[in-house]
């Protein structure tokens, strides 16, 4: 409820009702998606408390949108707390840019095979109640993450009520590592190094176990050392894609876990990806983020992320996997590949951004503002600021991220460049 939205939604956990309505239209008022049925409630741990609700979609048969795969689950994120409204498909796009750099180059292996894709849309929401319609602003309508041959291409999960399935090696798993408040699923486990592994998908203890028993045999070898060993059962190449992505947009998420996804399939390795959630502190201006009283979270240029672990943000054994020479090694040889994608493309397409939603940017910053006053009105105590919640302009905002973007991204060519893998 704002001055110019006031309307009910179903709560995250509430069962899928599937009795709403969605259309999409394209830019000049075709009809891209027609009305079709579907659900619609709140999604997301900490965003569903903001302000602007992230919404869940759940449509009653298959479609495509705005040029996507057909699927029935999709996702408007709110970008409450992006004040630019496109960090999460500028980590998108650096995270296509990534897959496209090993697809067209045989000299690296494969990474993560699949991320999200999504377009910024202007919702209007109409009241079935109260026959009213609001225009809630903009949003980000994305593939949700799933298991499926569009998406996530694996083997189909585990499906808890069919009982009596013992061999963990006939199914695809989703997992999610988190930290004990960010715990959501009925499935999980704690391994020796105080990670949370969720699953996605309910499994029996017997199932549960068995994948549980590998994971925690990864990490044990990781931790002795063992990193061959490691190896045999962990894939090399999508975490050290993963870890790239984050630390390029400079994502401290993956410090404290939380949208940290991993997947195995079958028997296959245990694989880093897909990404996700990239609303919140990340592309940082440094300097800016200090004036609003952040100097706990304030993230340099000149080193990774990582270097910062500690007992509360264990970085999910990549400062062990750093020590190793293989590790070091691999990195900058998939870094010569991908890096060439990452200059220069991201930045025009950045630009773009800038150029297409200028209008939408200033229509949505007067329903939803998400500037430090306003955040701190929400939360008094908020300090993961990213720097550019007090541009006044779109064109302000948009040449700052480029210009985050591009101190980043050298600050880690030289940090890889000169071998500085440890601290």
């Amino acid at each position: 409820i704002n001055q110019f939205v006031d309307f009910m939604i179903r709560d995250k956990e509430a069962d899928w009702v599937e009795d709403d309505k969605i259309t999409v239209y394209n830019p000049d008022g075709s009809v891209d998606c027609s009305t079709t049925t579907c659900g619609v409630r709140l999604r997301g741990q900490t965003s569903k408390d903001y302000p602007k609700k992230p919404l869940a979609i759940k449509l009653t048969d298959k479609k495509s949108m705005l040029g996507l795969p057909k699927h029935k689950r999709w996702v408007l994120l709110a970008n409450w707390l992006d004040h630019s409204m496109i960090r999460n498909a500028v980590a998108f796009d650096i995270a296509h840019a990534v897959e496209y750099a090993w697809r067209e180059n045989s000299k690296i292996g494969e990474g993560i095979p699949w991320c999200p894709s999504g377009q910024h849309v202007e919702l209007v929401v109409i009241s079935k109640k109260y026959n009213k319609s609001y225009h809630v602003g903009n949003y980000f309508l994305a593939e949700q993450i799933k298991i499926d041959g569009d998406r996530l291409d694996i083997k189909d999960p585990f499906d808890i009520e069919k009982p009596g399935a013992s061999d963990f090696t006939q199914y695809g798993f989703l997992i999610e590592a988190v930290n004990k408040d960010k715990r959501d699923e009925p499935s999980y486990f704690q391994s020796s190094n105080g990670i949370y592994f969720q699953f996605k998908d309910e499994l029996n203890s017997a199932i549960l176990n068995d994948v549980k028993t590998k994971i925690q045999r990864i990490e044990n070898n990781i931790d002795n050392g063992k990193y061959t060993e490691a190896y045999a059962e962990l894939d090399i190449n999508s975490m050290i894609d993963q870890m790239l992505i984050w630390e390029l947009t400079l994502n401290r998420e993956y410090g404290d876990p939380s949208s940290v996804y991993m997947y195995m399939d079958g028997d296959g390795k245990l694989s880093a990806g897909p990404v996700w959630d990239f609303d919140r502190g990340t592309f940082q201006n440094q300097e800016n983020a200090k004036k609003y009283g952040n100097s706990n979270r304030v993230k340099p240029d000149n080193e990774w992320m990582y270097w910062r672990k500690s007992s509360s943000e264990p970085y999910v054994w990549y400062p062990q996997l750093a020590n190793d020479a293989t590790f070091q090694t691999t990195i900058k040889q998939r870094w010569d590949i991908i890096y060439p994608y990452l200059n220069g493309l991201i930045e025009n397409q950045i630009r773009l951004y800038g150029e297409s939603l200028k209008a939408s940017w200033n229509c949505n910053n007067g329903i939803w503002p998400s500037n430090t006053t306003a955040i701190k009105l929400f939360k008094s105590d908020f300090t993961d600021w990213s720097g550019d919640e007090e541009l006044s302009s779109f064109e302000d905002v948009i040449n700052n991220f480029v210009t985050v973007y591009k101190e980043r991204l050298d600050g880690m060519n030289q940090l890889i460049t000169n071998g500085n893998f440890t601290k």
